[in-house]
């Protein structure tokens, strides 16, 4: 390969100056959120504000990927995701989007034939009072097939689509172009060479610290670091789900926070709940199950969090379609695929 086809890494200070535009953007964006007037240029669908945004999301986004160690980026951008007030993803912890008009429509088309096949048959040895009740069929079924997820909103989307590519992307073999390294003779199989990647615990550890550091009080203001009881109790999951103790003491800070009987610091009797198994579990821990990936595990993690995005909002999530996006993701990791794949302009 030439020395012109070579893309320069950005430097330290490039990525630094990254990591603050994408801390300007958050606090600039959202610090009008609760002012309607200056909230619709970022806010409506036709705004040009928002296109801005993206750009400028996308550019530092890139910038810190190609230079920060996995937790480096991962961080501001779950800080990006706690600050968002307009869901990022559909309530199937979806970001990306899918035609379902025409499937849709064939769908109702299809039971509307249905429908209308069993009233005829029925027809003819019930009463005609039962006609409402095959009537209100109809209505249920349409509803329940137009009740599907919609697409998620842009440039938001790129939140949840920004941090799934980073894990895959600082989970492989990367040259500076992107590419994909071969891997030596040690590491032909994908999920032992992830293993061996240091880069990988060392963002689980970090990750586990972050979570756990928003169960602790603010000796300053008082009360809990991350205030919303509903991210805590998300961030004991995705904790737990990263299958490490920091420094072998992580479980002490749940403990603190909800499982001893004295000093406890959480009031609510089903956060300490949490906080209970998610001790007894994090303190017999003994580091991933045989045969899970850590990337796997660090998905996992994030989609806790999206789940808490969206629950935070109000927003009731479907497990059962959450369930198929998490299985989609975890999907990936199995796979090897290439890094100027997973980058979108």
């Amino acid at each position: 390969m030439s020395a012109t086809n070579i893309i320069p890494s950005p430097s330290k200070a490039e990525r630094e100056s990254a990591v603050h535009q994408m801390a300007r953007i958050r606090s600039e964006v959202f610090s009008i959120r609760d002012k309607a007037k200056q909230a619709k240029r970022f806010f409506d669908t036709e705004s040009s504000e928002r296109n801005d945004v993206k750009k400028e999301f996308d550019k530092c986004w890139v910038v810190l990927v190609r230079t920060g160690e996995l937790w480096q980026v991962l961080k501001p951008l779950i800080l990006f995701l706690r600050k968002l007030e307009v869901p990022a993803m559909t309530r199937e912890l979806r970001y990306w989007p899918v035609q379902v008009g025409m499937a849709r429509k064939h769908l109702i088309d299809c039971y509307e034939y249905n429908i209308k096949e069993l009233k005829k048959e029925e027809a003819e040895r019930v009463l005609k009072d039962n006609s409402k009740a095959i009537e209100h069929k109809i209505i249920s079924i349409k509803e329940l097939v137009e009740s599907s997820e919609d697409n998620p909103i842009s440039p938001w989307d790129g939140v949840p689509n920004a941090i799934i590519n980073t894990i895959h992307l600082h989970s492989i073999n990367l040259d500076q172009n992107g590419n994909e390294c071969p891997l030596d003779d040690e590491c032909k199989i994908k999920v032992d060479w992830e293993a061996k990647d240091d880069k990988l615990e060392i963002c689980r550890t970090e990750f586990a610290r972050f979570c756990l550091e928003r169960l602790k009080i603010d000796n300053k203001k008082g009360y809990f670091i991350e205030p919303s009881p509903v991210w805590r109790k998300f961030y004991i999951r995705a904790a737990n789900s990263l299958h490490i103790n920091p420094e072998g003491r992580g479980h002490h800070v749940l403990y603190a926070y909800g499982v001893d009987p004295l000093r406890r610091k959480e009031s609510d009797t089903k956060l300490q709940e949490e906080a209970k198994r998610a001790y007894d579990r994090m303190r017999h821990c003994k580091g991933l199950p045989q045969g899970l990936s850590p990337r796997r595990s660090i998905i996992e993690a994030v989609t806790q969090l999206f789940e808490a995005h969206l629950t935070a909002l109000g927003i009731e999530v479907n497990q059962e379609g959450a369930a198929r996006t998490r299985e989609i993701l975890y999907r990936r990791t199995k796979e090897s695929s290439k890094g100027e794949n997973l980058i979108k302009n």
